[in-house]
């Protein structure tokens, strides 16, 4: 048995338990637990052990089953050890990586709007110019795969003064292109209305996704009503959002 091993090696050497755990760098009771088989070298200890006595591993550990299978087990215990700290430093790398895509993504999407004319909100960034309102909304995601490649613009018009009133109350959200934009009312006959539209500025069902309802044609006609004084100024509205969208993107 090991407990027997260490004990006679050590009185044949004249050592104490004391001058023996000094060498070990362990304390007395360490060395008397193994001594009395309350606890086992781990080991690396075991082959300090062998190396202090100078005998062969297999000399301390002939015979002794627990020994060796506390070894054993602690030997596979480490390798696992060591594959887990390995896993966590691989997924530690990962995720660093990731995070330095995502924000070179995210500085990239935001790289043109100028600060001084933009101000930075809890949601986005906002400025305001020729009574006309523009913000655009922060990323929300961390899936890098779904940060877009421009920014949508949303522009309000909500000041404006003369005959550009007509459109106070209307919102734009503009993704680039003037074949299809969404277009909000908050005033007047059409105020709650929310259509997708082009630059014709006229109701057309097949620019509707499928959640949004066919208008009656009662309402068609208030709808095209409105527009036909709305128009020339929406699309004004629209052609400084075109030129507003493309100083950010």
């Amino acid at each position: 048995m090991i407990k027997d091993m260490i004990k006679s090696k050590r009185k044949e050497l004249n050592m104490t338990q004391e001058i023996l755990a000094e060498k070990l760098n362990v304390s007395r009771t360490t060395v008397s637990s193994w001594e009395t088989g309350r606890t086992y070298p781990d080991l690396d200890m075991v082959v300090k052990l062998s190396e202090e006595f100078k005998v062969s591993l297999d000399y301390l550990l002939l015979g002794d089953e627990v020994i060796v299978n506390k070894i054993s087990k602690d030997t596979r215990k480490g390798r696992i050890l060591k594959k887990i700290i390995w896993i966590v430093i691989f997924l530690f790398l990962l995720l660093t990586i990731y995070s330095l895509i995502w924000k070179v993504k995210t500085d990239n999407l935001y790289r043109n709007l100028d600060r001084e004319e933009w101000k930075e909100t809890e949601y986005g960034f906002y400025k305001k110019e020729d009574s006309i309102g523009y913000s655009v909304n922060k990323i929300k995601t961390y899936k890098i795969w779904e940060i877009p490649s421009q920014l949508d613009l949303i522009a309000d018009a909500n000041s404006t003064h003369g005959d550009e009133s007509f459109i106070n109350g209307v919102s734009i959200i503009y993704s680039g292109t003037k074949e299809k934009f969404l277009v909000s009312w908050l005033s007047r006959n059409l105020s709650g209305q929310q259509l997708y539209m082009d630059s014709s500025f006229t109701y057309k069902e097949t620019l509707q996704p499928l959640e949004i309802p066919t208008i009656s044609y009662e309402f068609q006609k208030i709808f095209d009503k409105e527009l036909d004084i709305e128009r020339p100024y929406l699309l004004q509205f629209l052609n400084k959002i075109d030129s507003e969208w493309k100083k950010i993107n």
